[in-house]
């Protein structure tokens, strides 16, 4: 009887760190649909404090050295592991976030920008390369994305390669 009793106590215990593990797996996934669902709850006035307190980079301009968070996210990509960047950047007088997501069973980055203050999506899914373009010119440093065709999308579309971000060399 005792040996049937631990049998089950175990088997519950098995069960409860399973259903934990799913939970926790569950909570920190990436999909297109978690990501869409986060850039569509930002508000019109969330500011860059509260930007980069969720863990956005700002990409305003040219940076004053490489960003480790970047450089991070495309050595993943490069060894083909999901990862997910969060950006945002102002150009003329507007707040765009970007969000590049890599999914290795793609092979390719998935890439959303949106306009909080104005509430709606530039370009939701385009997709680019994993490969990635480098150039120096004037001690400044850019990394551009290479874009490719979005092949869920069954219209003609007008493919542009797009800048990830410049710094200035050290």
């Amino acid at each position: 009887m005792k040996k049937k009793y631990y049998f089950f106590v175990l088997l519950g215990l098995f069960g409860v760190c399973i259903t934990i593990t799913y939970a926790i797996v569950k909570k920190h996934s990436i999909s297109a649909g978690s990501i869409e669902k986060l850039l569509y709850s930002l508000t019109p006035s969330i500011t860059e404090e509260e930007l980069e307190r969720d863990g956005f980079i700002n990409i305003s301009g040219v940076l004053p050295k490489e960003n480790k968070v970047i450089s991070r996210f495309l050595s993943k990509v490069e060894t083909n592991k999901k990862s997910i960047l969060k950006l945002f950047y102002w150009y003329e007088k507007d707040l765009y976030i970007k969000i590049l997501f890599y999914d290795p069973d793609y092979k390719e980055v998935r890439s959303w920008t949106y306009l909080p203050i104005k509430q709606y999506a530039v370009s939701p899914d385009k997709r680019f390369s994993k490969n990635y373009e480098i150039t120096e010119n004037d001690n400044i440093i850019t990394i551009k994305l290479i874009n490719i065709k979005n092949n869920s999308i069954p219209a003609e579309q007008f493919l542009t390669d797009e800048i990830l971000y410049s710094y200035y060399m050290n």
